[in-house]
């Protein structure tokens, strides 16, 4: 793993850095997101607690082209590490295979 064996530690700590937004470098606005100028896939499942359905509605409808994937009876961060596997990839590859605008 990259980072040591102590690495997640300081991921833990950006991670929480990154859900208290008010007090960290975190700020980011939806304003900020219409500027992106790259392929987005925004991936959240449809019971995830931590990264309610709505925002990644709103993520989609304001980042410039962007994809959206909605996994069925998933909570947060299940899709690429269990028997999803294998649609995470395919979804993945299907989105990042499409033809240029």
């Amino acid at each position: 793993p990259q980072g040591g064996a102590d690495a997640w530690k300081q991921v833990i700590a950006r991670v929480g850095d990154a859900l208290h937004a008010d007090d960290s470098e975190h700020r980011h606005r939806l304003e900020d997101l219409a500027r992106i100028q790259c392929p987005v896939l925004i991936i959240t499942g449809d019971r995830d607690p931590v990264a309610p359905l709505e925002d990644a509605l709103e993520m989609y409808r304001t980042i410039p082209d962007a994809g959206l994937w909605i996994i069925p009876h998933a909570a947060h961060i299940t899709a690429s590490n269990t028997w999803r596997a294998p649609a995470f990839a395919e979804e993945l590859r299907r989105f990042y295979s499409r033809p240029e605008k």
